[in-house]
């Protein structure tokens, strides 16, 4: 749908123009347990968002990738945008992708373009998913949350969510991003799923997205994710007896069912 930058020289975003209404950006990239790249693109999916821009950037991996036809192309994040129905509601951009930048230098660069990008689309909220390292005892495992707004975090807390302890790293682009926002003054919140991080981890996005759901308003049915999460508990029962090594766990695992 998009044409690929002809040099990348620095990070940039190619896209189409589709007018907004106010949109909130929620961004999920790989990181640990695929918690955010696996909530957001499950969100994509369910929802129905419709792609209109593509990220690129020199300080992604150096390699490139094929698609489903053969055809080579460069790693990027995506842009799709959902519209919403209520008549006085947000629409959202949900950003997913292949990676995040590699040094930090790219951190802040990628994070800088998104952040141009929203404030340029009228956005007033940005919210970025990932998950925490941990040992999960529930079902429902734990959502932290770190926040530019005290006003928002209080809010939080009273759904089941637990302010991030102080001191307590964010790496990478969920953490960057908002860290960012609160100097452009734009109000951000990054929502963290407890996960043992090893493996993708779809019971932590589960947990995410029922806490995204809640503060956009909005139906994410995450029925969906059932099935994802009873295959990854099949494996798990293998890999702790003596047949299965972490190696083979990870070419099991493979790519969740339910991302396009």
């Amino acid at each position: 749908m998009f044409e690929e930058a002809s040099a990348v020289k620095e990070t940039v975003i190619i896209k189409r123009d589709v007018e907004f209404r106010a949109p909130v950006f929620v961004e999920g990239l790989p990181g640990l347990g695929s918690v955010g790249a696996i909530a957001v693109n499950y969100a994509i999916h369910t929802l129905g968002a419709e792609k209109f821009g593509d990220l690129y950037s020199p300080h992604f991996p150096f390699h490139a990738v094929t698609d489903d036809d053969g055809q080579i192309r460069l790693l990027r994040n995506e842009l799709h945008y959902w519209r919403n129905p209520a008549p006085d509601g947000s629409d959202i951009v949900l950003v997913s992708g292949d990676c995040q930048a590699q040094t930090p230098e790219g951190q802040y660069e990628v994070a800088s373009t998104l952040l141009d990008a929203a404030e340029e689309m009228g956005s007033k909220l940005f919210i970025t998913l990932g998950g925490y390292s941990g040992q999960p005892d529930s079902d429902e495992p734990k959502v932290v949350a770190a926040s530019t707004s005290t006003r928002l975090l209080d809010q939080l807390k009273g759904t089941g969510v637990e302010a991030s302890p102080p001191g307590n790293p964010i790496v990478g682009a969920a953490g960057i991003i908002v860290a960012l926002s609160r100097l452009r003054g734009l109000t951000a919140v990054c929502f963290l799923g407890e996960t043992k991080g090893y493996i993708p981890d779809p019971r932590a996005a589960r947990s995410v997205l029922k806490q995204l759901s809640k503060l956009l308003g909005i139906d994410i049915d995450v029925v969906g994710l059932e099935a994802e999460i009873r295959r990854i508990e099949r494996l798990m029962e293998q890999v702790n007896g003596p047949e299965m090594k972490r190696s083979e766990l990870g070419r099991r695992v493979g790519r969740t069912t339910y991302i396009s």
